[in-house]
C-alpha cells in the first residue's frame, strides 16, 4: 500500500520500517559512541594512576573488555546503515551493468542470512549463560555471563532487521 497519487512512494510498511529502524540504529549509534568515549577516560585514568602515581587499576582491563562488546553490538547495524561495513568494490566495475543491482540484492540476502545464523547461535549462547548464571571466568569484576552476553542477539536483530529493511529498499529500487 503506498500513499494515494504516489506510485513512487515508498509503501506504509516499508516507510516505517525504515523511520523505525533509523531511530532505534541513531539510539545504538550515540550509546556505542558514549561507550567509546567512556573506555578512553577509563583507560586515561589508569595510565594517569599508573604512570603519575604508580598505582593501577585492577578492573580496567575488565570493564573495557565488556564495554568494548557492548560498543560492537551496538554498533553493527548502524555501520551496516550508513554503508560502513566491509564491501568489495574492487569487483563491482568487472559485473556488467545489467547485472550489478542483481549482485547488490543477493549481497543483501546474503548479508541478511548471515545475521540470522549469527542472531541463531547467539541466542543459543545467551540462553544458556542465563541458565548456567555463571560469573565471567578470569574477571576482577564480578560479573555474571549473562551480562555480557544478552548485547549479543540484541545487537544482531537490530542488525537483521537494518539488513532487511535496506534489501527491501533495495529490491524496491529495481521495481522503479
Amino acid at each position: 500500500m503506498t500513499p494515494a497519487g504516489r506510485p513512487d512512494a515508498l509503501p506504509v510498511w516499508l516507510a516505517a520500517a525504515s523511520r523505525i529502524t533509523r531511530r532505534i540504529n541513531a539510539i545504538f549509534l550515540a550509546v556505542s559512541g558514549a561507550l567509546a568515549a567512556a573506555i578512553m577516560l577509563v583507560i586515561l585514568q589508569d595510565v594517569v594512576r599508573r604512570y603519575a602515581f604508580n598505582d593501577p587499576s585492577a578492573w580496567v582491563l575488565d570493564i573495557c573488555s565488556f564495554m568494548l562488546v557492548y560498543l560492537f553490538f551496538l554498533a553493527l547495524a548502524p555501520a551496516l546503515e550508513a554503508g560502513s561495513h566491509v564491501s568489495v568494490d574492487l569487483f563491482r566495475q568487472l559485473v556488467p551493468q545489467r547485472y550489478r543491482r542483481g549482485v547488490l540484492l543477493l549481497g543483501g540476502a546474503l548479508t541478511v542470512a548471515f545475521g540470522a545464523i549469527l542472531w541463531r547461535m547467539l541466542l543459543n549462547d545467551t540462553i544458556e549463560a542465563f541458565a548456567d548464571d555463571n560469573p565471567f571466568p578470569a574477571s576482577t569484576i564480578p560479573m555474571k555471563m549473562k551480562y555480557i552476553w544478552v548485547i549479543g542477539p540484541v545487537g544482531v536483530a537490530q542488525f537483521v532487521l537494518t539488513a532487511l529493511v535496506l534489501l527491501a529498499m533495495g529490491a524496491r529500487e529495481t521495481d522503479g
